[in-house]
């Protein structure tokens, strides 16, 4: 493995999720979305997490158009994020991600530092996408 391969990592997120929490139905927005593979490695969950996905138009209109995740614990999956996804966790536990986009071309950007935050809404007010090459 390469030490270079730190650079094609646009984020990584340990992403908690409350007991009884919804996630509404939304895409993914900005020019890192398009460029960037969002995988999920589910770590804790329970049977009563609802992930769906819709590739199709109009799926607020027709709830059977709706696709499940499967997001158990040991499992792994790519998500394409700007399709309307959106989450429930109906159980009494919390569920954990971790989150990771990864782009197939190595980029440049900031690195935080230690304690560090920001607003991934305004992402690219910080972390300009540049592809090398």
């Amino acid at each position: 493995s390469s030490p270079d391969l730190i650079n094609h990592i646009v984020r990584l997120q340990l992403a908690r999720m409350n007991p009884h929490a919804q996630i509404k139905v939304h895409q993914d927005a900005g020019d890192w979305v398009l460029t960037a593979h969002r995988i999920h490695v589910p770590i804790v969950g329970n049977p009563d997490v609802v992930f769906e996905v819709c590739h199709f138009h109009g799926c607020q209109d027709h709830p059977d158009r709706w696709q499940p995740v499967p997001v158990e614990p040991g499992s792994i999956f790519e998500l394409n994020n700007v399709f309307p996804h959106q989450v429930s966790n109906n159980g009494p536990l919390e569920r954990i991600h971790l989150l990771i986009d990864y782009a197939e071309k190595p980029q440049h950007y900031k690195r935080m530092r230690p304690g560090e935050s920001k607003d991934y809404h305004n992402m690219m007010e910080w972390w300009p996408m540049q592809e090398e090459g």
